[in-house]
């Protein structure tokens, strides 16, 4: 076979060439999507102090946490998360809802929520859990466009009642026309009614005395008159004598 040359450069030079060529282009090619896929989304972090919990079952959810946290993306996207596990040192809380900061109705909120694009979101999130005093959790989720599953800890400074006192006041946090149930107000109620009950028999006996004590000036009067009454009365029979 004869190999033909152009320029010093056979054919049969440059069909190999190119077909080594063509490899390397497709593996350049995929470099970018295989390093995107290990970038790690944008992590909630919490607010501390921004947290509470409703008090036993006075509440609109039972035993309820609520907390803020918030999430700062500047991926150029607007990112969807979904929380997959959110719990306790000691237990997994239930029927855990997010909403943005700005919304009031807890009614359309589940357990996904979207992150927009360009800047930081607070959001509140509320979860259900007898264990909802304590103050770390630990919050398992999703991002779609992200393969792998993220923890993130959110640790906040205490949980006091919520609305009592009112700095953190959640919307929604008891039904409508319903207070916070706390021990002090039914204690002090019967404390109050403690003192009425006694000081009513106190009074009686401190007047009484009083009475017995006037009673005894008026007696020895008494006795004065009729003793002189019985001198005034003999001493006629004497001088008769």
């Amino acid at each position: 076979m004869t190999d033909h040359k152009t320029n010093g450069i056979s054919r049969r030079s440059i069909a190999k060439g190119a077909a080594w060529a063509a490899p390397v282009i497709a593996v350049a090619a995929t470099a970018p999507f295989a390093a995107a896929s290990h970038h790690v989304p944008p992590p909630p972090v919490s607010v501390p102090g921004n947290s509470c919990k409703t008090s036993g079952n006075s509440g609109t959810i039972k035993k309820g946490f609520y907390g803020q946290f918030k999430i700062t993306n500047n991926t150029g996207a607007d990112l969807v998360y979904t929380i997959t596990s959110f719990a306790s040192s000691s237990m997994i809380l239930s029927d855990v809802q997010v909403m943005p900061l700005s919304s009031t109705d807890w009614s359309t909120a589940t357990s996904t929520f979207t992150v927009p694009d360009g800047g930081t979101t607070t959001f509140w999130i509320r979860a259900v859990g007898d264990d909802s005093g304590n103050t770390s959790f630990t919050m398992t989720y999703t991002v779609v466009g992200y393969g792998d599953t993220y923890d993130e800890q959110l640790n906040y400074i205490d949980m006091p009642v919520c609305c009592d006192p009112a700095p953190l006041c959640p919307p929604g946090a008891y039904p409508e026309g319903v207070t916070p149930t706390t021990s002090s107000a039914p204690v002090e109620a019967k404390t109050s009614a403690a003192p009425t009950t006694e000081a009513a028999p106190s009074t009686a006996t401190e007047q009484a005395a009083p009475t017995s004590e006037a009673a005894a000036p008026v007696t020895e009067t008494e006795t004065v008159k009729a003793t002189e009454s019985a001198v005034a009365t003999e001493a006629p029979a004497s001088s008769s004598n």
